[in-house]
């Protein structure tokens, strides 16, 4: 396998696309690793909600209700964002350091 990699990074421009790919799947990672975090969170804010309806708190659940709402939507957003480079036919291009400062924006959710 490693004869055929030294070959293949001899393509030009090869090497630089393996590059934003490899970043493009760390961000997917990172934003996986986030919604993942996120459903922890949802799961305890649910379950406080859930609380609060048995102990018949009901003008508690409400305001609790709409905290999980909003966090299971910044999931979605985060699950189905696009990932950091559109690929080798993508209309967009994005750099290196483009990437690399998404991945870390993404790191610090």
């Amino acid at each position: 396998m490693d004869t055929l990699q030294r070959l293949i990074d001899r393509i030009p421009g090869y090497s630089g696309y393996r590059d934003k790919e490899n970043r493009r799947e760390t961000d997917k990672r990172v934003r996986e690793q986030i919604v993942a975090a996120l459903e922890q969170h949802i799961a305890r804010i649910e379950a406080v909600a859930a609380d609060l309806a048995n102990r018949r708190e009901i003008m508690a659940v409400g305001p609790v209700d709409t905290v999980a709402k909003s966090a299971r939507h910044l999931q979605d957003q985060i699950r189905t964002a696009t990932y950091g480079y559109g690929g080798l036919r993508g209309d967009r291009t994005v750099d290196g350091p483009a990437l690399d400062q998404l991945i870390a924006f993404d790191r610090g959710l």
